[in-house]
């Protein structure tokens, strides 16, 4: 998967136009070849200029009327001004496939760490006894906190010790389980760095290893630590979709947004 969509990123050849220059080489061929005729069969009689047929007069006209040599000269400055055009649209192109090649080889050690997060996750152990730590009960109780902080007057700041101290008066750090949100966070900072054609394909593998057990508690944990990157990965990932039911998705995506809100305003 990771040759395909490296592959897919190559950038694309670039045609530099070569028609500017063919038209400009038609262009001096038409008018040297019309200043030849211009000299033998210019109509003298219609400007009043009385030429003579000696050789002498028919060379003076022909020096006098010859354009060709400046229109060429002409013609040449801009065939260098179109070579500067062409070297131009070379190195942009050098530039944007080296791009493209260092996003490339960036976006492959990417996937590489996110799918050696990935594995972690089975290893990982996540208590089931401590149903305090679901992730309904947490949300209800954070949002009845933050109902009661914003009427306080004045109002409680809401920082990563006001969640904190929220979820640990009804729970304990030994409920947590150990390195679940540091292996989240680790998935939300390299889910940034990817484009949106990626997150597409990270999506799809996150929902192929994660347990709804672990979302619950990854949440309350991100949560209760202040783990922005685990909650961002979270909330737009396609995992609360998968495991929240609908009733109550839309409460828990407003409580992340709304976390997420007062922990970045307090970075």
């Amino acid at each position: 998967m990771t040759k395909t969509t490296a592959k897919s990123r190559k950038s694309k050849p670039v045609h530099i136009p070569v028609w500017g220059l063919v038209v400009m080489l038609l262009v001096a061929v038409a008018l040297w070849i019309g200043s030849l005729f211009a000299v033998e069969f210019f109509p003298y009689d219609w400007f009043s200029l009385h030429v003579g047929d000696s050789l002498e007069s028919r060379n003076f006209v022909g020096t006098a009327m010859n354009l060709s040599g400046v229109l060429v000269s002409a013609l040449a400055f801009a065939g260098l001004i179109y070579n500067v055009y062409l070297q131009r649209m070379q190195l942009r192109a050098a530039l944007e496939e080296a791009k493209a090649g260092e996003s490339a080889r960036l976006q492959e050690k990417i996937e590489e760490r996110w799918f050696l997060l990935l594995k972690r996750l089975p290893e990982i152990e996540v208590s089931r006894e401590h149903h305090s730590l679901y992730l309904h009960g947490a949300v209800i109780r954070l949002r009845s906190a933050i109902s009661d902080a914003k009427q306080t007057d004045p109002p409680t700041f809401l920082d990563a010790e006001f969640f904190r101290n929220c979820l640990l008066g009804w729970s304990k750090w030994s409920d947590f389980s150990p390195s679940l949100v540091e292996t989240f966070g680790g998935l939300g900072e390299l889910w940034m760095r990817s484009d949106a054609n990626e997150q597409g394909f990270l999506d799809d593998s996150l929902a192929a290893f994660v347990t709804e057990t672990q979302l619950q508690h990854a949440t309350v944990e991100a949560v209760a630590k202040g783990n922005t990157s685990a909650l961002r990965v979270i909330r737009h990932s396609s995992l609360l979709n998968i495991f929240v039911e609908n009733e109550t998705r839309e409460l828990v995506e407003t409580t992340i947004d709304e976390v997420l809100s007062a922990l970045e305003t307090c970075a």
